[in-house]
């Protein structure tokens, strides 16, 4: 079994990776509006 010490490494970069996606649809959101097409509508 992995080391607590390593799990918890795992955890960290984990809430990372989800802090940033978090952070880039936010900013997305503030930028372009929560009504702003999607790339689906520009077709």
């Amino acid at each position: 079994m992995a080391s607590r010490k390593l799990l918890d490494k795992l955890n960290d970069t984990i809430a990372r990776e989800l802090q940033v996606a978090i952070q880039y649809m936010w900013q997305h959101v503030m930028i372009r509006g929560p009504f702003a097409d999607t790339y689906k509508d520009k077709r």
